[in-house]
């Protein structure tokens, strides 16, 4: 009897010892947990900095326009701020950017229905208004914004 019991020790001994070792060493020398910080209505640059001294990670998951926001910044964030994440994770922001900038198709000398079509292609919208002129009824002879000048699209 004593013998099976040395047996079953000298087997298990050393995977008991590896647990104990191993446990003292994560209380002392294991990964801290912080609090995830608060990132939104920051910018990129910003976040990075409040960051990198504990060695979590930015990840950008998405660019959003936002008009009347300034570029780069922050508008949500996962993990939410105040949750516990631990170095060398990543925090996954969506950010802002400038609404896209188009340009103005030549819509002179075009009939409005061509004009429509034209502008239809391009996913804009046409307001024409009709004056009395010695061409063709229905012919685009002005337009604002003049031809290739840059614009932004109001959403």
């Amino acid at each position: 009897m004593r013998s099976s019991l040395q047996k079953y020790l000298l087997i298990f001994a050393p995977f008991i010892c590896f647990l104990i070792g191993y446990s003292l060493c994560s209380m002392f020398m294991g990964n801290k947990s912080y609090p995830t910080p608060n990132l939104i209505g920051t910018t990129l640059h910003e976040a990075v900095l409040q960051t990198s001294p504990f060695h979590i990670n930015i990840q950008l998951a998405a660019e959003k326009e936002c008009p009347g926001i300034a570029h780069g910044t922050i508008i949500s964030q996962k993990p939410a701020p105040g949750r516990q994440i631990k170095p060398h994770q990543s925090i996954v922001v969506v950010i802002c950017k400038l609404p896209a900038e188009r340009q103005a198709p030549d819509l002179q000398g075009l009939t409005e229905a061509k004009a429509q079509e034209l502008c239809a292609q391009q996913r804009l919208k046409l307001k024409s208004y009709p004056i009395e002129y010695p061409l063709p009824t229905s012919t685009c002879i002005g337009q604002t914004p003049q031809k290739a000048q840059k614009f932004l699209i109001k959403k």
